[in-house]
């Protein structure tokens, strides 16, 4: 298992943290980040410029088609940009985390944990 972050940029503060939150609970992610952006790009035939929020998920490349489908399910754009980046270096001990905690939960496990 590779560690990778798959980047997502979203029109809205809410979206961006649903995404963020749905990612991490279903272990999809480890972590997720999210804060906003100004973004200038092309989208039929225009320059678009508008506010909006990336995000930061840190996962392994297993758990990549799952993020996919996540997003595309709670995304409002028409074609969401979603880019999966791999990660050659970690520091100690991240990778065991990473794979860790995106491990599919067991049926008597909670998804929740809370920090002590």
């Amino acid at each position: 298992m590779s560690p990778v972050q798959v980047t997502v940029s979203c029109g809205t503060a809410e979206e961006a943290s649903s995404i963020v939150e749905q990612a991490v609970r279903r272990r999809l992610a480890a972590a997720g980040q999210s804060w906003p952006a100004k973004s200038t790009y092309w989208w039929d035939g225009q320059v678009v410029e508008r506010d909006e929020y990336f995000v930061v998920l840190k996962s392994i490349d297993s758990r990549v088609e799952e993020i996919m489908g996540l997003v595309r399910s709670l995304h409002s754009y028409e074609v969401p940009s979603i880019a999966v980046i791999a990660v050659e270096r970690l520091g100690p001990g991240v990778q065991d985390w990473l794979v860790r905690e995106t491990r599919a939960l067991s049926h008597d496990e909670t998804p929740v944990r809370e920090l002590v």
